[in-house]
């Protein structure tokens, strides 16, 4: 009905035209042309608008007019909204002159047509939608309405290349000229900003690489990678699309210049390399694939190794054309500036020499003017400048019979110049009767003749062996040691070289390089992007060089001589050698080699690069001389003498080198020289020869060094057979360490390389070692070494798990290419037979030494076996016979080859009684020992007594130590015990031979404590190689712990006892005792009982020690003598008694009677130290001062030291009172042990070194004189707690060295470790205070020691709870004082003191230790409460901890309440010093003081995106995921409660009952690099950060009962994506490369879920279909957006509707209604015709006429406002009659034509 009505109106509109009023000038538009810059005018037309409704006349024809600008001439631009109104600008786009734009004007914010655009949605089974849009964000309101959107049209229709599909309809349309289309597809070739979203660009850094890098960057013409002098970079540019076709492609045009082999440029489809590796590409390739159907990824990444750059170092691409990524171009795309096209044209052709192309859209190129001239592919002409001489070129005739000839000059093509003005022909007439040419060096001038058989003289090369130098008449031939080495030499330019060739690409001036007399040069007037190439490709037959000398002049227009967009590049066989840009310079020599006879080319580029407008014609290179050595056809121009390594007979033009086997090391050589004894030499040419390796040799004149049949002689009977592991005709390989390196090795024959040490072009490495990279066009091999030298195998691999110490050798290959080398460690392992070769750790090292490292464990890395690597056994007696059994000492045996095991023997049973212990074999009889002898039958046990034997004299040959590590020690004797060294390794190796069954006892303690450097220190037991004992640090224990070790079957086997990384001597392991059963069928004497040592019965098997105050003098002793207790005494073990010397102060302790406390005095008695070991009485009795109160103590009334109460502290001695603790501070309880106030010096111990120092005795009695009154054990009534904890321990001393103190003592003023016993020894004296301290701070408790170590041989550690905390390694003259930070716990607390030096006799001293914290004790201080903690009141002795849900901090100055945590934020545990922000999508539990925090199962992260997550956990409380480290449950709402699956009840994420995750957080969108076109949210679960409280003590150390509260930073994401189909989904763990962060360990989940959509709530998520009205009922049936999910279902509605019934008279209005239409139809299009017509046949009258903006400037001027009501009309308008062709005035048409309607 609506297009009735309009052609109703139509009607009456044409009656109006007919009868309708006087035309004015808002009636008709105006058409401009352009304007001619030189006469300053221009065409005008004037047309009508349609439909006319008025009557008149108007001139319909072109008529010129000025240039003076007019309203047309500008385009209105809109800004954006700001308050409410925007800026609307007027831009000129014509050449008009005489005119200023139009005032700027501030309008209202009503939306105009810019503001909106139109997409197109993809085709979906062979239709599509056009929608229209507001550009985001929306800010205007009003004005224009979204033009209604086109639904439903075809689009899976195909067009050729060369037409387009418009929008709506459905057959191709032919582009217009100007334009162009590659049909159902793509062509990227203008890069001034990135055409599509679809490309992205980004550089991976390889393993290595610290410095930045970029992508690819924008060119203009181009795109080229950005990773230029990065190295181990990739630079990548990535491109994806979607091809609809079944047949479709991609091509793309690139160049390439990296360094050769090594930079270059890939390309890859969906990962997989398609092309490449390219590194010199030029000039530009175009490559094309084919493409399947669907989705695919291209990239392009240029990609750099580790060192060098050459050439320009990167890639471009100048353009990209797609085919088949959409079904038909809506439109034909625009040819740029510079080239032009026809209809129906498929790409755009560059403009011809001297024609241009200004603008974008051309349909044909414009000639430029006589005056002008213009490069191919100019976008404007150049002026020509009058002809100088530069412009003008000479040739040359023959050289005649007179040796004349003739100069002609011609213009040099093509010309640029005005050949009218400057220099032109009448100034470069013919030069008759010039010299002839010199002859180039090597050249000489020779008669001949023309085609005319007239006489001329040319050039020719000298004979080979012969030279002609430049200047010199004649050749003359070479003597010997010299030779004429052929080379071609170009300095002479009157013609360009026949051998040279040349091109140009880009806006070039001339084709290539040009002549001139003395040069060459790159060409002229080359503009914007150029490459000018000059190739010369030649033949030689030996290594050589190329010399050039050349000028480079680049030049801006300014003048300046710093142009960075010009420059040089000189290739070598096609790969970028050298380079210059950015500079001037003149005559510069560059010299180049290259390698191998053969063919070869040199190619010299001149190029430039020029993106801004600062460019000009005259930048050029300039070549002089160029010069080619070595080639196979040319001259000398000496004779040279031959280098080192080469000789000669004289007369030739070639050097021989020296044979393999032979050298010469002076140039002008006419023989060469054997290589000596010892040395080779397998190359040619050498000057020196090599020294063979060790263990090699070699005759004279040899090429190689003689291996011995690859056995080799380390020592003195260690020989090592590699032999097994070669073979004369493979190399074993290939070997790979990860990288895309091959190795391949052979020990033995060098000629066994073949085919896998050669590359694909044919280069064979003769060699025993190579590595070896394939590509998909290259193969690359370099030699790692052929001399082989073997030598020991170091330190480093001599660890304790190899058999047999240093079993194995270092086998390298050494003097491979470029000082390369490869170390093949080789190691002893029986079981792996051959075994096989592999890398060790990384091949290469990483500073790139050319090291290259491997390890072979294998049989024959054992060395060859001898005769005593066997030993023998005999079997039980029978019939007075046994059998002589062979075995191999080492069982699994340690060596290969060599020696064999011998048969076995039948032998005699001769002395082969089986004696017990107590007796000895005599004959067949057992013998008893006799009183003061013992003996151990079959049995070896080594005791205190004669341990010295493993280490000195008697059982060296069973018995070994050995270490590893810089300043290692092995195992030692000292004082009757077995200790370990120090360093990587301290190794005890035990060798016996079993006669039977047996067993092995060890007695030992053990040390082992955190090296300096926090290694563990460990303690390892083997035997026979198997570990059968091992502990690790920490672990101390000082008593003697026998262990026992099975020994299964008979024969020799080895035990080891390993110590590794102890630092100090005084950690390890002791020894006191080892038990050898069944290693000898009997006794054969018995053996008397050493010194200090007695057997008081027959049959003994071991010696008794004799006790303190007796000693046995001499050996064999059946008793012990007692001491003259009165005068002498002894310690046990003595083998004599001592004197004792007059006692002092030393040798007796005071104890204290209680304190009166009427007169606070109390009486000290003294007591000798028990034993007693010194003569004299006691002193008498003494009265003293009772001791003062201690800090946090008071002198209460009753005059006793009573403790501060909870609350209350005193800070000073003999207080007499208490303070109480203020608000925000607690006085916080600490037992303090503070026991000995020393005021004089540290106690002497000189007076026990033998007793014979009397100033010791001084020493002794000045400093107990000076401490008599002061120091005492704490008294009962001062510290209850700290006394029942000094008088509940346990003391004691272990080891030989021990004296009669027995462990630590309690002196008057300071606690000491004991005195050993005056013969020496090692010895350990310790002491446990069993009452445990009960530490309640958290994160402010301490312990604290002031403690002295006397000499440098000795250690105190301090242990809690059985683990070491503090050792004291280092002796000092002063107390040293040390805190240790504790947790909250209790503690038992223990001192070892241990001398490890039998020399001397030390101890250690402790003055005061004190814990702090404690929840018994008392306070000597209000401290301030610390972070996290608070104090409310007065009189608090423990700050309290804030409740989860707060915070507090302290600045020092202590807190007095807690804070709640604010909203959207909480606190989940006690004593926190924050809270913690809740994460992106939810919030607090509460407002204030939340201890978690929730999510309402929705995020929604911008207007109108909401996401839903309530309905995946309807069913379950949690998400499981399975995980092979244990199931992990997960809540998107709120914090998961169940216990059993999460013991915290308020984390969201948990895994073994352990949290995961405390806060939740949102995101949005996903990762486009991992998900570029999938929809969805991240979800991620973080722990709290928690940033450690502020240390209120600077700690020594730090000690822990358990793991502390580190923050733990990993978190868990998921990347939920929307998927419609996949319900509530599963989960997925990603691993390997599927996930995203690779370097970290955090936890990543790939979720496809429905709910990874957003939830449908806009109505335009809504999209209804109607059915057919039946019945008078149409339902309509609701369907929503895939992007979406619905909550609710909306339900289909149901509407009323009518089934019309057309009665006949109805029929009869319909045919007069459409013969209406039918008329008015004609009349409109009649007058559009007629427009049209008139329109072409002005376009006809004037080629330049092009359709302008209407508009003229009578208009502008006095009816501009008329003008611009008509300008939507107008538009309309010049649509109809085809004026309009640009798409963005589509809508402006809609528009107009409803009001044409």
């Amino acid at each position: 009905m609506k297009k009735l009505f309009g052609l109703y109106i139509l009607f009456f509109l044409f009656v109006f035209l007919t009868f309708g009023e006087e035309c004015t000038e808002k009636d008709y538009g105006a058409v401009f042309t352009e304007c001619d810059t030189q006469s300053n005018t221009r065409k005008v037309a004037y047309y009508w608008y349609e439909p006319k409704t008025c009557t008149g006349n108007l001139n319909e024809s072109f008529v010129e007019t000025d240039c003076d600008c007019v309203l047309q001439d500008y385009k209105i631009e809109y800004s954006q909204c700001e308050d409410g109104s925007r800026k609307k600008t007027y831009v000129k786009e014509t050449d008009c002159v005489d005119g200023e734009n139009p005032p700027t004007e501030n309008v209202s914010c009503e939306c105009v047509e810019e503001d909106y655009e139109f997409i197109l949605t993809d085709c979906v089974d062979g239709l599509r939608d056009l929608v229209y849009v507001w550009k985001s964000p929306k800010q205007c309101e009003g004005g224009v309405e979204l033009p209604s959107n086109e639904l439903d049209f075809d689009c899976d229709i195909e067009c050729e290349p060369g037409y387009f599909l418009p929008i709506g309809e459905t057959t191709c349309q032919p582009c217009k000229a100007g334009t162009f289309s590659v049909g159902s597809g793509f062509k990227y070739d203008e890069w001034e900003e990135w055409p599509s979203s679809h490309f992205t660009t980004f550089c991976e850094k390889k393993e290595g690489n610290e410095e930045e890098c970029s992508g690819w960057e924008l060119g203009g013409s181009f795109i080229v990678s950005n990773n230029s002098k990065v190295d181990k970079t990739n630079s990548t540019l990535e491109y994806w699309d979607n091809f609809f076709e079944d047949e479709n492609s991609i091509s793309f045009k690139f160049s390439v210049d990296g360094e050769k082999h090594f930079d270059g440029l890939y390309f890859e489809i969906d990962g997989e390399v398609q092309h490449g590796f390219d590194c010199n590409v030029y000039p530009p390739e175009t490559l094309s694939f084919n493409i399947s159907k669907g989705i695919h990824t291209f990239r392009w990444v240029y990609s750099k190794d580790y060192s060098l750059s050459k050439g320009e170092d990167q890639a471009k691409i100048y353009s990209i054309t797609i085919k088949g990524n959409k079904y038909a171009p809506t439109e034909c795309d625009v040819c740029l500036q510079g080239t032009s096209s026809s209809e129906t044209a498929s790409e755009c052709y560059e403009c011809p020499r001297n024609t241009y192309a200004d603008q974008k859209n051309m349909s044909e190129c414009l000639a430029c003017d006589d005056t002008e001239y213009a490069n191919p592919g100019s976008s404007k002409c150049y002026e020509r400048e009058p002809c100088a001489e530069g412009d003008w070129e000479s040739t040359y005739s023959e050289c005649n019979s007179e040796r004349k000839r003739t100069r002609y000059w011609n213009l040099i093509e093509p010309v640029i110049c005005d050949k009218t003005r400057g220099v032109t022909k009448d100034d470069k007439p013919d030069e008759p009767g010039q010299e002839c040419r010199e002859c180039n060096p090597g050249e000489h001038q020779v008669e001949d003749a023309n085609g005319s058989g007239e006489t001329i003289y040319v050039c020719e090369f000298c004979p080979n062996g012969q030279s002609r130098p430049d200047g010199e008449p004649a050749c003359v031939a070479c003597e010997s040691g010299t030779a004429a080495v052929n080379a071609r030499y170009f300095q002479n330019f009157e013609e360009f070289p026949p051998e040279f060739t040349t091109s140009c690409t880009g806006s070039c001036g001339t084709d290539g390089w040009r002549k001139f007399d003395n040069y060459l040069d790159s060409g002229f007037g080359h503009l914007g992007v150029v490459s000018s190439l000059l190739t010369y490709e030649f033949e030689t037959d030996d290594d050589g060089e190329i010399e050039i000398i050349h000028s480079l002049s680049c030049v801006d227009d300014s003048g300046h001589y710093w142009n960075s967009d010009c420059g040089v590049t000189f290739y070598v066989d096609g790969y970028g050698v050298e380079g210059y840009s950015s500079s001037n310079y003149e005559d510069k020599q560059t010299v180049l080699a290259f390698g191998d006879s053969g063919n070869h080319t040199v190619t010299i580029k001149f190029w430039k690069d020029y993106t801004s407008a600062n460019e000009t014609n005259t930048d050029r290179l300039r070549l002089s001389f160029l010069k080619v050595s070595g080639v196979t056809i040319g001259g000398a121009d000496s004779c040279s003498n031959c280098s080192a390594g080469q000789y000669s007979l004289g007369n030739t033009n070639k050097c021989t080198k020296c044979e393999m086997g032979n050298f010469n090391d002076q140039e002008g050589q006419s023989t060469c020289d054997l290589c000596a004894n010892n040395t080779y030499n397998r190359n040619l040419g050498q000057t020196q020869c090599l020294e063979c390796g060790h263990r090699t040799t070699s005759e004279p004149g040899s090429s190689d060094c003689d291996n011995h049949h690859c056995v080799f002689e380390l020592d003195e009977d260690i020989k090592f057979n590699l032999s097994g592991l070669a073979s004369p005709h493979e190399m074993v390989g290939p070997i790979t360490d990860g990288s895309a390196y091959e190795f391949y090795i052979n020990l033995c024959y060098l000629n066994a390389s073949q085919d896998v040490c050669q590359s694909k072009n044919g280069h064979i490495i003769n060699s025993r070692a190579c590595q070896r990279i394939d590509t998909q066009y290259h193969s690359y091999v370099w030699d790692l070494g052929s001399n082989i030298d073997v030598l020991e195998l170091p330190h480093s691999y001599n660890l304790y798990d190899i058999p047999i110490n240093e079993q194995g050798v270092l086998f390298r290959l050494i003097d491979g290419g470029g000082g390369r080398i490869t170390n093949i460690t080789i190691l002893c392992d029986i079981q792996q037979g051959v075994g096989q070769l592999g890398p060790d750790g990384v091949i290469e090292d990483d500073d790139h030494k050319k090291e290259y490292k491997f390890i072979w464990k294998t049989q024959y890395g054992c060395r060859m076996c001898l005769e005593s690597d066997y030993t023998h056994y005999f079997t039980a007696c029978e019939n007075n016979q046994r059998m002589k059994k062979y075995q191999w000492i080492s069982n699994p045996k340690t060596c290969y080859g060599g020696a064999e095991l011998p048969s076995d023997e039948v032998a005699e049973c001769e002395g082969s009684q089986l004696c017990p212990s107590g007796t000895w074999a005599e004959g067949s009889d057992c013998i008893n020992c006799t009183v003061g002898r013992f003996s151990t039958g079959q049995d070896l046990i080594y005791t205190n007594a004669n341990l010295d034997n493993i280490v000195n004299d008697g059982d060296i040959e069973h018995f070994s130590s050995h270490c590893t590590g810089s300043q290692c020690t092995p195992w030692t004797y000292d004082s009757e015990i077995l200790k370990s060294g120090v360093g990587e390794n301290s190794v005890l190796t035990i060798t016996k031979n079993f006669v039977n069954v047996g067993e092995i006892a060890i007695k030992s303690n053990s040390y082992l404590i955190h090296a300096d450097n926090d290694q563990v220190e460990k303690f390892a037991i083997k035997i026979d190689n198997e570990q059968v004992y091992s502990i690790e640090s920490p672990f101390i224990h000082s008593e003697f712990i026998e262990r026992t070790f099975k020994i299964n079957f008979i024969g020799t086997h080895v035990i080891k006892l390993i110590v590794q990384n102890s630092n100090h001597l005084s950690h390890g392991i002791h020894i006191n005792y080892l038990h050898f059963k069944n290693v000898t069928r009997s006794s054969q004497n018995c053996d008397p009982c050493p010194k200090g040592y007695y057997s008081p019965e027959i049959r003994s098997s071991e010696c008794q020690i004799c006790n303190a105050n007796t000693f046995s003098g001499t050996t064999g002793s059946d008793s012990c003598e007692a001491c003259d207790t009165d005068t002498t005494y002894s310690y046990r073990g003595s083998d004599s008694c001592s004197d004792k010397i007059p006692c002092n102060m030393e040798d007796y302790h005071i104890e204290w009677e209680a304190c009166n406390t009427t007169t606070r005095k109390r009486v000290g008695k003294y007591k000798f130290y028990q034993p007693q070991i010194c003569t004299g009485s006691l002193p008498e009795d003494i009265d003293a001062d009772c001791p003062k109160c201690k800090p946090g103590s008071f002198l209460n009334n009753a005059n006793e030291c009573e403790l501060c109460p909870d609350g209350f502290y005193s800070d000073k001695e003999d207080a007499s009172s208490c303070a109480k603790s203020e608000m925000k501070f607690a006085a916080i309880k600490s037992l303090n042990f503070d026991l000995f106030n020393v005021i004089g010096d540290q106690p002497d111990t000189n007076r026990y070194n033998n007793g014979d120092d009397a100033d010791g005795d001084k020493y002794f009695d000045k400093f107990v004189q000076s401490n008599v009154n002061i120091g005492n054990k704490i008294d009962d009534d001062q510290n209850a707690m700290a006394s029942d904890y000094l008088n509940d321990y346990t003391t004691s001393c272990v080891g030989n060295g021990c004296g009669f103190s027995s462990g630590w003592r309690f002196r008057d003023d300071y606690m000491d470790s004991g005195i050993g016993n005056n013969n020496g020894g090692v010895y350990d004296s310790i002491i446990t205070f069993n009452t445990p301290v009960e530490v309640i701070e958290k994160d402010i408790g301490y312990f604290e020691i002031e403690a002295l170590l006397h000499n440098s041989e000795a250690s105190l550690i301090i242990l809690l709870n059985d683990e070491p905390i503090l050792e004291f390694n280092t002796p000092s003259a002063d107390y040293e004082t040390t805190k240790v930070k504790l947790e909250s716990g209790s503690y038992i607390l223990s001192f070892i003191y241990r001398q490890y030096k039998p020399e001397t006799i030390s101890r250690s001293f402790v003055k005061r230790f004190s814990f702090f914290g404690t929840k018994g004790g008392s306070s000597t201080n209000a401290v301030p409460c610390s972070n996290g903690t608070f104090s409310d009141s007065d009189q608090k002795s423990t700050c309290e901890s804030c409740q989860p849900g707060s915070y507090s901090f302290s600045n020092d100055d202590g807190v007095e309440e807690c804070t709640l945590c604010p909203i959207n934020e909480f606190s989940d545990q006690s004593g926190l010093s924050q809270c913690f922000k809740c994460g992106v999508g939810t919030s607090s539990n509460n407002d204030l003081g939340s201890t978690y925090c929730v999510n309402q199962c929705s995020y929604s992260p911008i207007q109108d995106q909401d996401f839903d997550f309530s309905l995946i956990t309807q069913n379950e409380d949690v998400v499981k995921i399975p995980n092979e480290n244990g199931m992990v449950y997960l809540s998107l709402c709120s914090p998961i409660t169940n216990n059993s699956i999460c013991q915290d009840n308020i984390s969201f994420i948990c895994q073994n009952s352990e949290s995961l995750g405390k806060i939740l957080n949102f995101s949005y969108p996903l990762p486009i690099e991992k998900y570029p076109k999938e929809t969805g949210l991240v979800i991620e679960f973080l722990p709290e950060l928690i940033e450690p409280n502020s240390e209120e003590f600077q700690f020594d150390h730090i000690h822990a009962t358990e793991d502390g509260d580190g923050a733990n930073d990993k978190k868990t994401t998921i990347y939920m994506i929307c998927d419609q189909s996949a319900g509530i989904g599963n989960p997925i763990i990603l691993t390997g490369d599927d996930r995203i962060f690779m370097e970290n360990s955090n936890t990543e989940i790939e979720w496809k879920s429905l709910y990874g959509c957003r939830t449908c709530n806009d109505p335009d998520d809504f999209k209804e279909i109607k059915g057919s009205c039946i019945d008078g009922k149409r339902t309509s049936i609701w369907s929503h957006a895939e992007d979406c999910w619905a909550k609710e279902s909306k339900e289909n509605t149901e509407t009323s509707c009518s089934e019309v019934q057309v009665q006949s008279y109805w029929v009869y209005i319909a045919i007069g209604i459409f013969a209406f239409i039918i008329v008015s139809l004609g009349v409109v299009c009649y007058q559009k015709r007629s427009l049209k017509v008139k329109y072409t046949k002005l376009s006809k009258a004037n080629k330049d006429a092009e359709m302008g903006v209407f508009g003229d400037e009578k208009l502008f001027n006095s009816n501009s406002e008329i003008e611009m009501d008509h300008q939507n009309t107008e538009k309309s308008s010049m649509e109809k009659s085809d004026f309009i062709s640009s798409s963005e005035n589509q809508n402006i048409l809609k528009e107009s034509e409803k009001d044409d309607h």
